[in-house]
């Protein structure tokens, strides 16, 4: 008799790696799937929220003070 077999008959269908679609079963089928629908929605509203449109002003386009700026260029050329 194959090992295999004689596992099968000593053990049952636990001794399979998969688990019956029925019962208790039933749920390590659809639990994946639920979780892997859950992470492409919030993936989905991620990147949504987040586009490359939304992203924030490049530094050199922000509004300076004048002030700050002759201060920023005179240190510089202290330098």
């Amino acid at each position: 008799m194959p090992i295999e077999e004689s596992l099968y008959r000593k053990f049952g269908d636990d001794i399979r790696a998969v688990p019956r679609a029925d019962g208790s079963g039933l749920v390590l089928w659809v639990a994946p799937a639920i979780v892997f629908t859950i992470s492409l929605v919030g993936l989905a509203w991620y990147l949504s929220r987040h586009r490359a449109g939304d992203a924030p002003t490049p530094i050199d386009r922000l509004a300076t003070d004048p002030a700050l700026e002759e201060r920023l260029t005179m240190e510089l050329e202290d330098l």
